[in-house]
């Protein structure tokens, strides 16, 4: 199902209140994936989404939530330390392979 996320979030609605209460004690929902504002915008639904992944007839018991903006906690950040002068040099080295490799073409 896809809803406006606000259906989950507001707190200060009884409607909204009833309806995730109902969501959660008639059906067993597993998985939420929070999509970015405008994935629906084709259908006219520019606000921030969810997809709801529920079965019905039991009570939910665990949820796994997605969200596409996530960070992988165990990305290696990998930073440049090279000096402006070992750039240079390695600028240079990589244009004396391009001038050799254009002179083998130009002699074809």
């Amino acid at each position: 199902m896809v809803i406006d996320e606000g259906v989950l979030f507001r707190t200060s609605e009884t409607a909204f209140l009833q309806t995730k209460r109902k969501l959660l004690d008639d059906c067993d929902l597993w998985c939420i994936v929070s999509m970015p504002p405008g994935v629906f915008s084709q259908a006219g639904a520019d606000v921030k989404t969810n997809l709801l992944f529920f079965t019905k007839g039991r009570p939910t018991e665990r949820i796994w939530y997605y969200d596409l903006k996530a960070v992988n906690p165990h990305r290696v950040v990998e930073q440049d330390t090279r000096t402006p002068e070992e750039l240079l040099d390695e600028i240079e080295r990589q244009q004396a392979v391009i001038a050799e490799a254009i002179a083998e073409l130009r002699e074809l």
